[in-house]
């Protein structure tokens, strides 16, 4: 689906929105041509005061130009994801950082360090398709606590807790004008086991909780509210498999944490992944971890 909106003389945003967030609006590019944006938010074609395609522009998943023609097809610089694309080094310039669209990576560093994951340069995730970084920062994640629970008698369960920082551009906006109002941590999950013999039982990814059980592990995010991030909190540990008994040998856990958006224009927009892992063998009778964060 296409729709058509104007552009300023300069092609740039309007003053009152995010930057970047939306197409820009009001007003007529130089040679009085208009821009057509696909719904995903990335122009794909600039039409004349007739309506006549001036020039059109298609991309692969990651940005990469795979065609491009019209007689002004060098003419414009707003395309991939409604970024000015440089002419010289054919990067899309975000409000944070470049991004190479053949290369499918930012060019410079996560100004949010690993916090925001382990992949610096990674590009959503490697999930253009369902995600977006309008500014090349999509909030931040903290692991607040990665330890094992000590309060429980056997010592086999761990400790997580985690949040969602909102980008701090964010801060001080009306609800309506942020692309989501609300975001919350939802979890999916699968367990691993390994029994005398050496015969392996699993199960396939099915959801822990949804959007609608998340107050019962965290806190969810809301525009305007008092929480300034969105957490969560799990402890998981052995008590799934006791009815085992002495035949498992080991047992892993693994667990997929999103921070989605459920309200606002980005609804049902990952802002971010938190993927854990639980491991417990009877060999050593200890319990280990591991984690990576995506944004």
């Amino acid at each position: 689906l296409l729709r058509e909106v104007a552009l300023k003389t300069e092609c740039k945003a309007s003053s009152h929105e995010e930057p970047g967030a939306g197409i820009p609006h009001a007003g007529i590019c130089a040679g009085g041509a208009r821009q057509r944006a696909s719904l995903p938010r990335y122009v794909t074609e600039y039409v004349d005061a007739t309506g006549t395609m001036a020039a059109h522009r298609a991309y692969s998943a990651f940005g990469q130009t795979t065609s491009l023609t019209g007689p002004l097809a060098g003419g414009f610089s707003f395309w991939w994801s409604t970024k000015p694309l440089c002419p010289v080094s054919d990067l899309s310039e975000y409000e944070f950082r470049k991004y190479n669209s053949d290369l499918g990576r930012w060019v410079s560093p996560d100004p949010a360090g690993e916090k925001g994951g382990v992949n610096l340069c990674g590009f959503v995730g490697n999930d253009p398709v369902r995600r977006r970084d309008y500014l090349g920062l999509v909030g931040q994640v903290e692991v607040t606590h990665w330890q094992q629970d000590r309060s429980h008698e056997t010592s086999r369960k761990w400790l997580v807790g985690v949040l969602w920082r909102p980008p701090s551009d964010w801060k001080g906006k009306k609800a309506d004008c942020l692309p989501c109002r609300k975001v919350v941590w939802t979890q999916r999950w699968n367990w691993h086991l390994v029994v005398l013999g050496g015969v392996n039982l699993h199960t396939d990814w099915h959801d822990d909780w949804g959007e609608g059980e998340a107050s019962k592990f965290g806190v969810a995010w809301i525009a305007g509210g008092k929480s300034s991030n969105a957490s969560f909190y799990d402890s998981p540990g052995l008590k799934t498999i006791t009815g085992f008994g002495y035949f498992y040998q080991a047992f892993h856990l693994d667990f997929r944490s999103t921070a989605e958006c459920v309200e606002g224009e980005d609804a049902g927009k990952t802002y971010a992944t938190f993927k854990w892992h639980v491991n417990w063998g009877r060999a050593t009778d200890r319990i280990e971890a591991s984690y990576q964060t995506e944004d």
